[in-house]
């Protein structure tokens, strides 16, 4: 009886670690290809976040980096047309907050962003972006 009843006392702090862990991973995005193929995945991040230890989302506004987290992005859209200040490094980003403003930067190439499917885990460079949404 005593085990069951610390058992049931357990169950809503697991419960709310269970919600804690869930909210620290990354959000779900859908990562749209050039070609147009969406691919939604759980736990969104970039390359520059785990390989920097930067945001989620560092962007470039001249030469000053400015890090964003997804959880303060709506959608990301890209248009690699758009000249840069060097266009083998960086490629020209439209990014949308949630409280409705959009801006142009520049973002490294070369970043992947990607995350969990069911079928493992997928990953583009932001070259290879036409858009990221982001999922709530």
């Amino acid at each position: 009886m005593k085990t069951i009843r610390i058992f049931l006392l357990l169950i809503p702090c697991l419960l709310s670690q269970g919600s804690l862990l869930a909210q620290e991973r990354g959000p779900r995005l859908r990562i749209t290809d050039g070609d147009g193929q969406a691919t939604v995945v759980e736990g969104g991040t970039s390359s520059s976040s785990s390989s920097c230890n930067t945001s989620d989302f560092p962007v470039y506004v001249g030469e000053n980096r400015v890090d964003m987290d997804f959880k303060e992005l709506t959608e990301v859209v890209v248009h690699p047309q758009r000249p840069t200040r060097n266009n083998q490094v960086y490629i020209s980003v439209e990014i949308f907050t949630l409280d409705g403003r959009s801006d142009m930067v520049e973002m490294v190439r070369q970043i992947r962003i990607g995350g969990r499917t069911g079928d493992g885990t997928f990953g583009l460079k932001v070259e290879d972006i036409q858009r990221v949404e982001v999922l709530r």
